[in-house]
């Protein structure tokens, strides 16, 4: 910069600072002077500092393609370059180069990166990607207005409208492996430049960039398609949860007296036993007291310790009846992966999906003896409150009201333990599983 760029006020306050009345006069002819070459040659000796060349211009160059691979904002990139250039000692350049010199190598890394996914895409891919910006004559709107518009508010009424609206997703054939070593990023970056066009200006791009920002597009919408379904089913299942617990609160409501004549009972053995007399004696008192109505006193305990410790499960079957279809669709849907080595969760949900039409009130999950070895359901994951309804006596009940809320509710309970997830194409793990394993968590 010249010192003819800098403004006066500057030039004036630096005069007054360095204990001149005013600017010295002839200080604007020390541009043109060699004095001021030769005072550049002394600054940058001491400072250490490299004049700007072409070993600059290839170290600039170098930055900002490494960074533009990995960044999309122009600032972020910029200050890469600022960072290596300052760690190299070169004299800085002015704004507008780095700022060239940045939106180049965005541009270079972003069509790189289009053209790598492009040529992932296989035949059927890109059929279903023309036929998404292409306009039907007799519709008022073409199927990317659809793809882009934005799903209502996610509700249980609507769950059978989002499954759809995931299945037409899904037949888009866009595939989660083409995104591979793609940072999300510029997925993102993708999808949002395709948001924002309608299909005349798809159609205006070059076939190598249209069809990357609509495969992105599709990518991004199912994602948040699944986190929609997420929601939805995470509120179903608390939302039957919460039913069962209150139904709960009335049964105990409608059998207090049964509990108060079971204390009642249990104090009049406690005082039979404190009587005096031998071992036989006291016995023969408890005998009878309780003998006639053992049946009944032995049936109220039972039903008693069904419900103990605020054991809400057993009403939990009345309701999840109304909804198995909803959740089986739901588990259809999504792809379930493991996340360790650990694959009984993903086993067993499998099982209950494969036996979903069944009408046996009881599934064997252990192969009968062949003369070889047995094959078995691994359940090792069920806790122990779910246990009595799930796995009885060795057999998986399939009368659909207990063994699928089992395992949901177990996802919830042991999380990354279990080892399960939904995967989602665009980001490594969404959101709402968290908040699915949460829900049934609590």
């Amino acid at each position: 910069m010249s010192l003819s760029d800098v403004p006066v006020a500057l030039l004036e306050h630096i005069a007054r600072s360095a204990g001149y009345d005013s600017v010295p006069a002839g200080l604007l002819r020390y541009d043109a002077s060699s004095v001021r070459r030769r005072h550049m040659l002394l600054i940058r000796d001491y400072t250490g500092v490299k004049a700007w060349g072409e070993d600059a211009h290839v170290a600039m160059e170098k930055a900002s393609g490494d960074a533009a691979r990995t960044l999309e904002d122009l600032s972020d990139i910029i200050n890469v370059i600022l960072e290596q250039l300052v760690r190299q000692r070169f004299e800085l350049p002015a704004f507008s180069v780095l700022q060239r010199a940045a939106q180049h190598a965005r541009a270079v890394a972003n069509r790189e990166y289009q053209s790598l996914l492009c040529d992932r895409l296989d035949t059927v891919a890109r059929e279903r990607l023309s036929i998404l910006l292409t306009r039907v004559d007799d519709e008022t709107k073409s199927p990317w207005h659809r793809l882009k518009l934005e799903p209502k508010q996610p509700t249980a009424q609507k769950n059978r409208e989002f499954l759809d609206h995931l299945a037409w997703l899904k037949e888009q054939a866009i595939v989660p492996a083409i995104f591979r070593d793609i940072p999300d990023v510029k997925l993102k970056q993708f999808a949002a430049e395709a948001r924002s066009l309608d299909v005349a200006s798809m159609n205006d791009l070059t076939e190598t960039k249209r069809l990357t920002l609509a495969a992105a597009l599709v990518c991004a919408q199912t994602g948040h398609a699944l986190d929609d379904n997420a929601d939805m089913y995470v509120r179903l299942v608390q939302r039957l949860h919460n039913q069962a617990r209150t139904a709960l609160l009335e049964y105990q409501a409608e059998h207090v007296e049964r509990t108060d004549g079971l204390v009642a009972t249990l104090h009049g053995v406690t005082l039979a036993y404190r009587t005096e007399g031998s071992a036989e004696q006291r016995l023969s008192a408890i005998g009878e007291l309780i003998e006639p109505d053992v049946d009944e006193i032995l049936e109220q305990c039972e039903a008693h310790q069904a419900t103990a410790g605020r054991n809400y499960l057993p009403f939990l079957t009345r309701f999840y009846s109304h909804q198995r279809a909803a959740l089986f669709s739901f588990l259809e849907s999504v792809e379930l992966v493991s996340t360790s080595s650990d694959r009984s969760m993903i086993d067993a949900i499998r099982f209950l999906i494969a036996h979903r039409k069944s009408r046996v009130d009881r599934l064997p999950i252990k192969e009968e003896a062949t003369g070889e070895e047995t094959a078995s359901l691994d359940l090792s994951f069920v806790g122990e409150p779910w246990w009595p309804l799930v796995v009885p006596d060795a057999r998986l009940k399939a009368s659909s009201c207990d063994g699928l809320p089992a395992l949901v509710r177990t996802v919830r309970d042991h999380g990354g333990d279990a080892g399960v997830e939904v995967r989602r194409p665009l980001y490594p793990r969404w959101r709402s599983l968290q908040r699915f394993q949460r829900a049934v968590r609590e």
